[in-house]
């Protein structure tokens, strides 16, 4: 078994990891946070611990990710919406995971998020603006066209151009 999992890529899993990776998910590191639980980084996205278990973010919902030293400041979005084939979101608060050890985790966080964007441009409307971005998602062929409307655009606007 210790060899399969070295095969798979998922020797470097911490203990007490209570996630379930996906059979073509790989570790590819970790971090200790300052309270002494880990986050995971795989080729699918940021394991991060909330409650008694850990969550996947995958790398096509991370807004933004950004490491002063200390902490990963992470945004993260949330699929609220499609038009079409294409995904409206909207952005979470911003989360700080403080990391004791980071390692290669801040580095590897920050590929992983711009590996997954083809291409992003901004469209202004009358009432506001809007991200249109072209992402990977990890675990499935193909691209997803995804639109982050900015804080008091009129989604209507952003529906209507989607057509």
């Amino acid at each position: 078994m210790d060899l399969w999992r070295r095969l798979a890529g998922r020797s470097e899993l911490p203990p007490g990891f209570a996630g379930g990776l996906a059979d073509t998910e790989r570790v590819l590191g970790s971090a200790a946070m300052a309270d002494g639980r880990r986050v995971v980084v795989t080729t699918h996205g940021l394991w991060v611990p909330e409650g008694e278990g850990h969550r996947r973010i995958g790398w096509h919902l991370v807004s933004n990710a950004r490491w002063d030293g200390r902490s990963l400041h992470l945004t993260e979005a949330e699929e609220v919406g499609a038009q079409g084939q294409t995904v409206l979101l909207a952005d979470r608060p911003p989360r700080r995971i403080p990391l004791s050890g980071p390692g290669p985790v801040p580095d590897l966080v920050r590929q992983r998020v711009t590996r997954s964007v083809l291409a992003s441009q901004r469209r202004e409307f009358p009432g506001g603006s809007a991200l249109f971005i072209r992402r990977r998602v990890p675990g499935r062929d193909g691209v997803q066209q995804q639109v982050r409307p900015d804080a008091g655009t009129d989604l209507d606007d952003v529906r209507r151009v989607l057509g």
